[in-house]
């Protein structure tokens, strides 16, 4: 043993000042190297993460103008009978009997369709996630706030889904008809004078608009929602929130204006 460190020392002591600062070289080059290996790697990790988070931001974008374009067209086709269901509770509560063409398609006003937005590219990321991993706070605090309403909304559809039906089937007062070949194949027929002097149908009538109202309040602040997350993304991304048939309506705009300041 001590021959063997008598030889380690020996090598020590036949190195030259020259030959130190060769090791010397040597061995800050293999630190340097493994340190820039580091460096390298961690910068294409960020860059890699960098580029993912661009991409699903881009998705989300994409899906987020599809949205609201969907609600937007799900809101005016709504609210199109909602407002003549209003004019005839207004008919009738003032003891008129309106014309035949200004009674809406009542055999719908029961009904709540399901609102079914995108949603593939959101499901995914709050499946996997990656929600927590977005970088900018407005945009995960946008989209938790569209799907908390968007649950809220199916919540309400779903509990109103037994609510006392204005018209019975089997009433005689009330008939439908099916027309193949219109726009809207289902035909409805009311015997006006019977309907108008029924009160009762008149007080069923108010609770059912007062439903179809509350609803189509709820949608209205579901889009808005959807505009606010749409902008939030236009903005990080440097664009402007814009749907897949173009830009926002004057409505939505004024919404996304305020965060796109």
């Amino acid at each position: 043993m001590k021959g063997i460190f008598a030889r380690i020392g020996n090598a020590f002591r036949s190195l030259t000042p020259a030959d130190w600062a060769l090791q010397f070289v040597r061995f800050f080059a293999v630190v340097a190297g493994i340190l820039i290996a580091f460096a390298l790697d961690g910068w294409n990790s960020n860059r890699l993460e960098q580029n993912r988070q661009e991409r699903q931001l881009e998705r989300l974008a994409g899906e987020a103008g599809a949205t609201v374009e969907y609600l937007r067209r799900e809101l005016d086709a709504r609210s199109d009978l909602l407002l003549g269901w209003q004019r005839l509770a207004i008919a009738l509560g003032d003891n008129r009997c309106p014309a035949p063409d200004q009674w809406p398609g009542l055999h719908l006003i029961d009904r709540f369709p399901a609102v079914t937005p995108p949603s593939a590219v959101s499901d995914e990321l709050i499946a996997s996630g990656g929600l927590a991993s977005l970088d900018h706070p407005q945009v995960r605090e946008a989209l938790a706030s569209y799907r908390a309403r968007l649950d809220f909304f199916r919540a309400e559809v779903r509990a109103r889904a037994n609510t006392t039906r204005l018209i019975d089937p089997g009433d005689a007062r009330f008939a439908l008809d099916y027309a193949p070949s219109e726009q809207e194949p289902v035909i409805a027929r009311y015997d006006r004078g019977a309907l108008c002097r029924d009160g009762a149908f008149r007080d069923r009538l108010v609770l059912a608009v007062r439903d179809q109202q509350q609803m189509a309040n709820e949608l209205s602040h579901l889009l808005g929602d959807s505009v606010r997350l749409c902008a939030h993304l236009a903005r990080v991304r440097g664009e402007r929130c814009t749907t897949p048939s173009g830009p926002l309506g004057s409505e939505e705009e004024a919404i996304a204006a305020t965060i796109m300041q």
